[in-house]
């Protein structure tokens, strides 16, 4: 059992970025060569912590929170139009404010679309990715195979404008749902003990619910589309994709119930130069269930890029 560490760096400190008026945040700590860590859902910067005081010692670290997340703006109720492509010009915004001609990234989840479109449309900007878990259009049926459209069933709850009052109705009701999210999908069921407050804490804070449960909206039409792409007689087709150049690390966690760790070998549909690895002691959270094994993975590969 390795130690989760959520101790808050000295040196941390918060910025708020006006893009198109939005206030976005962005907690920065360490010095050295940049790296940004976008996370995924249901997450904001903090979830970071445990890989941050780690990477830090030699890296400048920065954890967006991406719109509709954390500390940044929010939307008043679920929307649309939030996706990848969304989230993706605003980092490559961030990235310029903060004067970087180019970063490593490291995601999750979420993250992982965002940083996908970002490497894609905007190259120059990504000279490497490091993603856990990574979804990808590729996937396709496999949502809907084996029963594992069991296993997302929030993903079409919370799409509903009514699903923030029922799940924001109190903090009862918000923590219920933000354990199913958390210690019911880890592998190691402690790791969000410590900061599980905060986490509650965070959702329950204005429009928290709403400007998360956007991203599920935005993504609804091309999910769909990419299990229809997919449904044949014969089986399942592999989509044509323009694949991303830059250098890429994969850390898969084997337990994770809902980014299923044999779905890993669809990236190579995706990424031309891409690593592997599986995460054997991990689930879906596993930058926060084994930070110290994620560090050691993350190290030797950006040794051998030489970032």
């Amino acid at each position: 059992m390795e130690n989760i560490d959520f101790t808050t760096p000295e040196d941390l400190q918060h910025h708020f970025i006006k893009l198109d008026g939005r206030n976005i945040h962005v907690a920065v700590c360490g010095s050295g060569k940049p790296i940004i860590l976008v996370h995924g859902w249901p997450e904001f910067w903090m979830a970071w912590l445990p890989l941050a005081n780690q990477l830090k010692q030699k890296y400048t670290v920065l954890m967006p929170d991406l719109y509709g997340f954390g500390k940044s703006d929010k939307p008043e109720a679920i929307s649309e139009g939030f996706g990848p492509k969304f989230h993706a010009n605003d980092l490559s915004d961030l990235i310029t404010f903060f004067g970087f001609e180019c970063v490593v990234t490291i995601t999750h989840d979420v993250g992982a679309w965002v940083i996908q479109d970002l490497m894609l449309n905007n190259p120059s900007k990504v000279f490497a990715g490091i993603f856990f878990n990574c979804p990808n259009s590729s996937i396709g049926t496999r949502w809907l195979t084996d029963g594992h459209i069991n296993k997302i069933w929030y993903q079409s709850l919370i799409q509903l404008d009514w699903s923030v009052n029922l799940i924001g109705y109190n903090k009862e009701t918000c923590s219920i749902f933000l354990e199913a999210m958390t210690k019911d999908i880890c592998y190691q069921k402690h790791a969000f003990d410590a900061v599980f407050d905060s986490w509650v804490e965070n959702f329950m804070s204005p429009n928290a619910l709403a400007g998360s449960f956007s991203w599920y909206k935005s993504i609804n039409k091309m999910r769909l589309a990419s299990i229809e792409e997919n449904l044949s007689p014969q089986g399942i087709k592999q989509p044509k994709t323009k694949l991303i150049e830059a250098p890429c690390l994969s850390y898969w966690g084997k337990h994770d119930p809902i980014l299923k760790s044999e779905w890993r070998h669809t990236l190579s549909q995706h990424f031309r130069d891409i690593e592997i690895r599986l995460a054997n002691n991990a689930g879906h959270y596993v930058h926060i269930e084994t930070p110290l094994s994620s560090f050691k993975m993350i190290s030797t590969f950006l040794e051998k890029i030489k970032y």
